[in-house]
């Protein structure tokens, strides 16, 4: 399934899909929010990328203007949660 990947790769893939899995339904619950996924956050500093969730939005929004109900977290379980502007998703 992940040849070419380390197992310690393999392993952190894991733990993110099953962290994934476990929030998803809240994740998609949430307000503005239109779709999830697993992708890499870049890590400026040591020019490398690490496994991140991906919540993707219609529009980004403050914070502070934001209902506390409907903030996404910064992570989960220990994983870094990214937030990504899309709009509006719709099947073709």
């Amino acid at each position: 399934m992940n040849k070419g990947k380390d197992p310690e790769e393999r392993e952190s893939l894991e733990q993110v899909r099953r962290t994934l899995k476990k929030h998803r339904d809240s994740i998609m619950g949430l307000k503005n929010v239109v779709g999830v996924g697993i992708g890499k956050k870049e890590i400026s500093r040591e020019k490398k990328a690490q496994l991140c969730i991906r919540v993707f939005v219609r529009k980004k929004v403050p914070r502070s203007k934001l209902d506390p109900s409907d903030c996404i977290p910064g992570e989960l379980e220990g994983i870094p949660v990214c937030v990504e502007e899309t709009g509006e998703i719709r099947a073709l």
